[in-house]
């Protein structure tokens, strides 16, 4: 037995998918890009490579990782619009 309810849940499951997959991938490059920039931006400023590194992990957390979740989840809503059909964002 089907219903309209039944068939918006599938319709949520697929956008939850897109908006997962979205948040890991973006969580993944924020650290990584975030991790390498500030990193060697502080061994081009000459810090020492340890400090450099500890830097370079400090803003990954707490900075790529957000801000790599936050933007790979807005994309990931979007492409689950689109997908749907639904152009009026």
């Amino acid at each position: 037995m089907t219903d309209a309810h039944s068939d918006h849940a599938i319709s949520d499951a697929g956008a939850e998918s897109y908006i997962g997959h979205g948040v890991l991938v973006g969580s993944i490059v924020g650290v990584l890009v975030s991790f390498i920039g500030s990193g060697v931006g502080m061994l081009i400023a000459g810090v020492e490579p340890g400090g450099a590194a500890g830097f370079g992990l400090f803003v990954a957390f707490w900075g790529g990782l957000g801000f790599g979740s936050m933007m790979g989840g807005v994309s990931g809503f979007i492409r689950a619009m689109a997908a749907a059909g639904e152009h009026h964002l």
